[in-house]
């Protein structure tokens, strides 16, 4: 909830200008790790981030700048199966509402795609990312 209200009043604060948000939910590895993959703790604190993640899309909506907002979802690697541990997973998901992306990346490929897309030339970039821009 903390997040979320936080969220709210930066969106409040900038709705009239161009910004950039990060929001990261950092309950479910902390639970999932805690409790365990396939525990109740674990499921319903990503039940709790689907919930939260439509209230700031309903909160875009009610400001009206859903239609010009650019949205980029990551999600965290995930566990074992009835563990409370990984091993190297380097596995995620990522989604977009920027339609001019290649289908298929990896991890390493999110933050050139997001840097990308606002200019900035990544080539320049020193250390040199290992990922590419997923833009087509």
């Amino acid at each position: 909830a903390n997040v979320i209200n936080k969220a709210f009043y930066y969106l409040d604060v900038y709705k009239n200008n161009n910004f950039f948000m990060f929001i990261h939910y950092r309950e479910p590895d902390e639970l999932g790790h805690l409790y365990g993959e396939n525990s109740k703790e674990y499921s319903d604190a990503l039940v709790q981030n689907d919930q939260r993640l439509g209230e700031l899309l309903s909160r875009l909506k009610e400001l009206g700048i859903f239609e010009d907002t650019i949205f980029y979802l990551t999600t965290d690697h995930g566990f074992n199966e009835n563990a409370r541990g990984h091993h190297y997973d380097p596995e995620t998901f990522f989604c977009s509402s920027e339609d001019n992306l290649k289908n298929n990346g990896d991890r390493k490929d999110i933050t050139p795609t997001i840097l990308s897309r606002y200019g900035i030339d990544i080539a320049k970039l020193s250390p040199t990312l290992d990922g590419v821009s997923l833009s087509k």
